[in-house]
């Protein structure tokens, strides 16, 4: 009797020692969200579609141009259209958290929605281009696309995400 009860428990132990270890095999790991470089993304954007001759945004844009407090921004990368006629500009902001996300969206909204007014008046085209423009929050990134070009401009900005 002894003999079996031993035996058991022997066959008992290897399955635990075999079995346990490749229980969590098929585990996945908690996978978190891609965190891309806006930098990164622009130049994507610029290899990818031919854009205009458009000057770089620097720190103090976020301010002057749009009201955002810089201690709300991660990182940051943009471009605008300086002929003071087009409304070509593109925003890619990475917050420092979810809060700060809403509040540079509501900021890049006001300033959307500034330039639809000034262009309904005067400028038509990019009246009826600017109406198709979209601020949009991903997490704690925060983008707004306004482009001839901005459908697939934003399939790029999406294609970092996946």
């Amino acid at each position: 009797m002894k003999k079996i009860l031993i035996l058991f428990m022997l066959t008992a132990l290897i399955i635990c020692v075999i079995c346990v270890p490749a229980a969590g095999c098929g585990k996945t790991e908690n996978t978190k969200a891609p965190e891309p470089d806006t930098a990164d993304i622009l130049k994507g954007m610029r290899e990818q579609v031919s854009l205009p001759e458009m000057m770089d945004l620097i720190d103090s844009d976020l301010t002057d141009i749009y009201g955002i407090d810089s201690a709300d921004v991660a990182m940051f990368s943009g471009c605008i259209l300086g002929d003071g006629y087009s409304p070509d500009e593109i925003v890619l902001i990475k917050a420092s958290s979810e809060d700060a996300a809403q509040r540079i969206r509501q900021s890049l909204d006001a300033r959307l929605k500034s330039k639809i007014n000034e262009a309904k008046s005067y400028n038509p085209d990019a009246y009826a281009l600017m109406q198709k423009s979209r601020v949009s929050v991903r997490n704690v990134y925060v983008s707004m696309i306004v482009s001839p070009d901005q459908d697939r401009l934003t399939e790029i900005y999406d294609s970092y995400f996946n």
